[in-house]
């Protein structure tokens, strides 16, 4: 059942906004940003570990953890809608 109707989605009950199922195993957040860039430069710093998309994490050169022992997943679609494509910039770099 779904209760939330946020930005990133619906997500379940007992779900975060994006998908992590704190109630079962809760994160220890240290740093929060909306900011891609700041994101990228924590993750860096070796300061912090990040949930991120694939292409971000490849494009960025990340290595992937493989983490076993959790029984659920959470895969999202995404789409990008803009009148102009330029105000994309960033995003239109990694493709």
């Amino acid at each position: 059942m779904t209760t939330k109707n946020e930005i990133w989605g619906l997500t379940g009950k007992r779900q975060s906004k994006d998908g992590w199922r704190d109630d079962k195993f809760p994160r220890k957040l240290k740093y929060l940003t909306s900011s891609l860039n700041t994101l990228r430069s924590i993750v860096e710093e070796g300061l912090a570990i990040a949930y991120l998309p694939d292409y971000f994490a490849e494009n960025a050169g990340f290595e992937k953890l493989s983490i076993s022992g959790c029984p659920y997943e959470c895969k999202q679609k995404v789409n990008l809608i803009t009148k102009d494509k330029k105000a994309l910039g960033w995003v239109n770099q990694l493709f």
